[in-house]
Order: C-alpha cells, then structure tokens, then sequence
C-alpha cells in the first residue's frame, strides 16, 4: 500500500526534472523555433567562413577564390540581415554579427581593390568583431558553451 504513493511521487519528481533539463538553458522555445527555420542561413554563413580559412591567400590559398568568397560571405550576410530577430539575450549578438560581417567583408573587397591599409585595418577590426558576436550568438542560442 505505501509503495504505491512513493513511486507516483517518484514517477513525478522524475517528470518535472525532464521538463526542467528539456527547457532549460538560455533558449527559449522561440528561439529554438527561429533556430530550426533559420538553420540553413547559419549554416551557410558557416560554410562561407570556411571557404575563407580555406582560401586564404596567406595560407597558400588562391587570392581570387579568396576575394569570391568575400564576396559570398557579403551576400549571404544581405540576405540573411532580412530575417526576424531571434528574440531574448541573442537578438543583440545577432545583429552585431551580421552588421560586422556585412562592413567587414565591403571593407575589405574596396581594401584590396584601393589597395587602402587603412581601410583594411578597419575592415579586419569589423570581421574579429563579427567573429566575437557569433560567439555570443552561438553561446546564448546553446550551440556553444561558454
């Protein structure tokens, strides 16, 4: 007779400590909505900051391919600088990243094209900033730890 009430009471305590771990962390149910809708945009941006490692003429890589992928990353940062703000702490980082990413990536194509190091200092200051604010974006949308 006794057993019945404290496996129920178990049952339930084991219940809530899974809601608690499904929903816990810093992102919401919307943001994890605007995750899955948006994931191929994140992706995308990804892919383009590998092709620039990969690329990168002071590696070994080609300058052309380089400067293309400039321009990739310039374009699908445009195009995803339409989409709705993801909402809660990773709107700012959000924004912050694909402002950075878009000015960093003109700077430096008109860098390179003026031959301007002024210009390219900036332009290398927007793109770290750009990569700081992904990390941001990353931790508070729980792709990334701290």
């Amino acid at each position: 007779m006794i057993r019945w009430p404290v496996v129920v009471g178990f049952l339930g305590f084991a219940a809530w400590i899974g809601i608690l771990v499904a929903f816990s962390g810093s992102t919401t149910i919307s943001q994890r909505a605007w995750l899955a809708d948006h994931s191929a945009t994140i992706n995308t941006i990804k892919q383009d900051q590998l092709a620039l490692n990969a690329d990168n003429p002071a590696q070994g890589g080609s300058a052309s391919k380089w400067l293309a992928d400039w321009q990739t990353l310039h374009s699908d940062v445009a195009a995803a600088s339409s989409l709705p703000n993801p909402g809660g702490s990773a709107t700012a980082p959000w924004r912050e990243m694909i402002n950075d990413f878009y000015n960093g990536s003109t700077e430096i194509l008109q860098a390179v094209q003026s031959k301007n190091q002024t210009l390219l200092t900036q332009a290398e200051r927007d793109v770290a900033a750009g990569y700081q604010a992904a990390g941001e974006f990353d931790r508070s949308m729980g792709l990334r730890s701290s």
